[in-house]
């Protein structure tokens, strides 16, 4: 006959059960799920967790893989497909590793491809950058100063159409606003990059 306690056990059961099966489809190292879970447990309890955890997964291992959006799918138990969803929306989760020169490079120049953005002429600033780079969308300058990356969203569609450089954004531009723009930051890229030269002269002395 069940007893509370039985039912009790045979539920806890259940629940290991189903979490160690689950855990064998997760092919990330060990340490990265307990960082994880770590990270879930701080927020888990929160107002809407999920964008806090997004934020922090990123932060720790710059980049949202597979495996985490499944952590945290099951242990908010809220549909996989949401959870990609929220992150996939938002243009400053990065949902695969990208290569060290993308990261590394000085001025990250981000353009948003969404509905907005395209109808209001995105296609020419992309034009523009690309001509005032000399790179294209998912390419970084020889000098990695600079990478230029599309993504889906900026949440800026009021000012569109929108870049972000370096996580500021800037709205309302044209082709020709654009270039002004990019030649102010690539002044500064190259103050930085005599700055740099200077520093690497002094060591070699």
């Amino acid at each position: 006959m069940f007893t509370i306690m039985n039912i009790n056990l045979y539920l806890r059961l259940d629940y290991i059960y189903f979490t160690v099966k689950f855990m064998e489809n997760i092919n990330i190292p060990l340490s990265e799920i307990t960082a994880i879970n770590e990270i879930i447990s701080t927020h888990q309890n929160g107002i809407g967790p999920l964008i806090p955890i997004l934020q922090d997964i990123q932060d720790k291992f710059n980049y949202i893989s597979e495996e985490a959006l499944e952590i945290i799918s099951e242990k908010l138990q809220q549909p996989i497909a949401h959870i990609y969803g929220v992150a996939s929306f938002h243009y400053q989760f990065k949902l695969k590793m990208k290569g060290t020169e993308i990261t590394q490079a000085e001025f990250s120049v981000k353009i948003c491809s969404g509905s907005p953005c395209h109808v209001r002429g995105a296609n020419k600033i992309i034009e523009r950058i690309e001509k005032c780079l000399g790179i294209k969308p998912g390419e970084v300058t020889k000098d990695h100063m600079f990478s230029f990356e599309m993504v889906d969203c900026l949440g800026a569609c009021g000012i569109s159409p929108a870049i972000a450089i370096n996580d500021k954004i800037h709205g309302k531009l044209t082709p020709e606003s654009t270039e002004i723009l990019l030649s102010k930051i690539k002044h500064q890229a190259e103050i930085i990059d005599i700055k740099k030269r200077a520093a690497e002269h002094k060591n070699n002395e």
